[in-house]
């Protein structure tokens, strides 16, 4: 039986396939995993909860964002490195199958991928250019008018795995084992990740 990849790849290419998809897949989960612990510390209600300064969680919040936007950078703007841009094209003009290409094709153009990446694509590089990977003191007025919210890192890094789903020919898990949703029986709890009972002990104390 034949897998999506196999069906999709030309067979003379598949092992240059799997070998650029690799380290894009291992980014891919390195943003969304960063994003997931984000999202879960900005929404515990640290001022209620607990009565102790988080500034502990500051500067974890500050490091995760950091990363995320270098993570970014390297997917979608690096032109140095390989990134998840040059693996589209690298599928879409020489590895997919002839008969795939038309259905490839029309999957990449409803992505909006290039529209849609606008927006969030100017703030990573400037944040990375100028402020992350290196201090640009002249241009700080234009650092401090950039506001990266963690929404719009949300939907840069949701566009971003769309488009690696897309480029995978199937379901590839984009987080870690332990931060899966598992399906469970509606009278049963949901099991706690590690970053969820870590943010629980503290309301113990």
């Amino acid at each position: 039986m034949c897998s999506p990849v196999s069906e999709a790849v030309k067979p003379e290419f598949l092992e240059q396939y799997e070998v650029e998809l690799a380290p894009i897949w291992d980014q891919v989960v390195r943003l969304n995993t960063n994003v997931f612990l984000m999202e879960k510390i900005l929404n515990f209600p640290f001022v209620e909860e607990v009565a102790i300064e988080p500034t502990f969680w500051q500067y974890v919040l500050e490091a995760l964002f950091d990363s995320s936007v270098l993570i970014s950078w390297k997917l979608v703007s690096d032109k140095k490195g390989f990134s998840i841009l040059q693996l589209k094209n690298s599928v879409a003009e020489t590895y997919i199958k002839d008969i795939k290409k038309p259905q490839f094709k029309e999957l990449i153009r409803k992505v909006e991928f290039n529209k849609k990446l606008e927006a969030e694509k100017e703030k990573v590089e400037v944040l990375r250019q100028k402020h992350i990977a290196h201090l640009d003191l002249k241009a700080r007025g234009r650092v401090e008018a950039v506001k990266l919210e963690i929404t719009e890192l949300r939907q840069l890094t949701d566009l971003i795995t769309e488009l690696f789903n897309i480029l995978s020919f199937s379901a590839k898990s984009v987080l870690p084992l332990a931060y899966h949703t598992k399906e469970i029986p509606a009278a049963q709890k949901p099991e706690k990740t590690d970053i969820d009972v870590i943010l629980d002990f503290m309301k113990s104390m």
